[in-house]
Formats: structure tokens, sequence, C-alpha cells
């Protein structure tokens, strides 16, 4: 609350999203266990795909369930496990805070939330590798 006063913006609401999305974040890396281990080039998914199955998973999940979408298949096991994808969901969630607020800030802190949610699974996992 000091940055409020300091900045003389308001805060209290972006902090309440930033720590849902923090909340959120902590259970994203596991959305790669919709996907299937293969190791045929052909059926292995695009990035494109990949990342749209990290930015909008929700969707995605219902899709998989309802059983309208494809499968997903990857050579990796599990594919969000690593600091590439939390740096690429950061930047996600910085393009999507500067929609929604036009105070960099607020948009900082919400990239910031998220991004340390998506870590701390990581260290919970001891799973934590750079590629």
């Amino acid at each position: 609350m000091i940055i409020s006063f300091a900045t003389q913006t308001r805060i209290f609401a972006p902090l309440f999203i930033s720590l849902l999305i923090f909340l959120y974040s902590n259970f994203l890396p596991d959305v790669g266990y919709l996907v299937k281990k293969t190791n045929d080039k052909r059926k292995e998914w695009k990035w494109q795909e990949k990342y749209t199955l990290l930015f909008f998973a929700p969707v995605v999940i219902y899709y998989v369930i309802a059983g309208r979408a494809k499968p997903l298949y990857s050579a990796e096991g599990m594919p969000f496990h690593n600091l590439k994808s939390a740096l690429i969901y950061s930047l996600f969630l910085l393009v999507i805070g500067s929609l929604f607020w036009e105070e960099r800030l607020k948009t900082t802190i919400l990239m910031t939330f998220g991004f340390l949610g998506f870590v701390c699974h990581l260290f919970v996992d001891r799973n934590f590798k750079i590629n």
C-alpha cells in the first residue's frame, strides 16, 4: 500500500486480480498432462498450439474433455516445466495487463505475480530447468 500512496494510484483491485493469477499460475505448468508423449515428428504439435494451450488453458481443457479438440502430442514429457515457458507466459500477461490498465505499475504487478506463481510451481516440483 506504500506504493499506492507514493504513486497516487489505486492498486487494490489489480493486487487482488494478481493474487488470483498467482494462484492460477501455480497450477498452470501441470496442464502438460493433457499432452501425450510421442516420437513421431508428424504428430508433434507446432509451437502455436503449444502456447495456445498455455495461454488459454481453461478453454482448451474444456474442448479436450468435451471431445471437440484433437489430441496433443509432444516429444517432451512435461512441455511447460521450464523457465522459457514461464517467461513467455509472463510476457503474455504483460500484454493482457496493458490491455486492461494504462498504468505501468498495474501491468507490471500482474506480470510479476503470474511469473512468480509459475516459478513457485517449478521450485515445488524441483523441476526448475533453464532451456
